[in-house]
């Protein structure tokens, strides 16, 4: 995907909500990286959305630059079997997986992100089995988090983790990182 079209503002409810001249605005992303000849020889690739939920710009572009970070690169897939004990895995969990099939440029096995498309059970209480999609978001993402929750300095690696903290006016974190992104 290089770019994405959103549609929004319905002008006539009675009139067909699947044409584009049926919506006052329309906010446009465009991925100029991917779509240059380098990347994709050019080639357009375009999303478009009308949408009847969407009610501001700012809602459109938040909208069209998460499916451009999500769908920029083509979409990995992965096959595991699972031991049944983990049957508490769901559909649309992430899952960070280290393999010896995926590595970085020096030969060591990366953590990578999947997200759970599909589950079977072909060996019911015994086995699973999980289809994985890449999950190519890149950035630290977190929630918000509850108002008694420690200071960035003060909490563990797990709660930076899972967690969301607000960067200084550097735009750093306190070690220097960088800050965590909002989508």
């Amino acid at each position: 995907m290089t770019r994405v079209s959103v549609f929004f503002g319905i002008r006539n409810w009675m009139e067909p909500l699947n044409e584009a001249t049926n919506y006052k605005n329309r906010a446009i992303r465009i991925d100029a990286e991917v779509e240059s000849d380098q990347a994709a020889g050019g080639k357009i690739v375009d999303n478009t959305i009308n949408s009847r939920w969407v009610k501001t710009a700012a809602n459109a572009s938040m909208l069209s630059a998460s499916l451009l970070l999500r769908f920029r690169l083509p979409p990995r897939y992965l096959t595991l079997t699972m031991d049944a004990k983990d049957r508490s895995v769901n559909i649309g969990d992430p899952i960070d997986l280290t393999t010896r099939y995926i590595r970085d440029t020096e030969g060591n096995a990366i953590e990578t992100r999947w997200q759970v498309i599909g589950i079977e059970d072909p060996k019911p209480g015994s086995q699973i089995k999980v289809e994985l999609q890449s999950y190519q978001f890149i950035g630290k993402f977190a929630v918000i988090m509850a108002n008694d929750a420690p200071d960035y300095a003060d909490a563990t690696a797990a709660q930076r983790l899972d967690g969301c903290w607000i960067a200084e006016n550097t735009g750093l974190m306190p070690d220097g990182s960088d800050p965590y992104l909002f989508q």
